[in-house]
């Protein structure tokens, strides 16, 4: 099968590089860009960790920091990302009942507000609320819903991947058998 951790790491990178379009306003698109890409790398990241082991996780992940590393620096992004989504999806009671907010959005603000190229940067805890109130209408639920679309994309992704690269081994194995005998021992 061809899932040793160097096919792992560059199988998603042509979808994970390529260009997406964002529709939101110019000032954002920077940090919307490098977010949407980091919670797909967290996401593949789980994905391998889950199907593989957590060492080839490791590596997966070590070997596409190394080859992303001309897009930026994606460890302190990825440890926001983490750190946002151990909080995970957030209730809220209100009188009609609760509310559920996704961890997308835990995840969006966790960006906007810890990113330092994000025009909502801040280095105190104190400031976020204040920040919060701050940014553009809805830019928050807009990140929010473009990170469960990348994640639902990677997801995706990581599925077809897997499949191909188990029916490529069995086709492999198959094709070796019926051209050398000695190959099915």
């Amino acid at each position: 099968m061809l899932t040793d951790d160097y096919t792992l790491a560059i199988l998603p990178l042509a979808c994970l590089i390529a260009e997406k379009p964002v529709t939101a306003p110019s000032i954002y698109h920077k940090v919307l860009r490098s977010g949407v890409l980091g919670y797909q790398l967290y996401t593949y990241h789980n994905l391998v960790r889950a199907r593989f082991s957590e060492q080839v996780e490791q590596r997966v992940r070590e070997r596409q920091l190394a080859l992303l590393s001309h897009l930026g620096e994606f460890g302190p992004l990825l440890a926001i990302i983490n750190d946002a989504v151990d909080i995970g999806a957030v209730t809220t009671p209100t009188s009609q009942g609760e509310v559920v907010t996704p961890v997308e959005m835990t995840v969006a603000l966790a960006l906007l507000l810890g990113l330092p190229e994000s025009l909502h940067y801040v280095t105190h805890p104190g400031q976020r609320g204040e920040e919060i109130a701050r940014m553009s209408p809805e830019i928050d639920w807009y990140f929010a819903d473009l990170l469960a679309h990348g994640r639902r994309e990677m997801v995706e992704i990581f599925a077809t991947l897997v499949d191909k690269a188990t029916q490529g081994s069995a086709t492999d194995s198959g094709v070796r058998k019926r051209l050398h005998p000695a190959a099915a021992l």
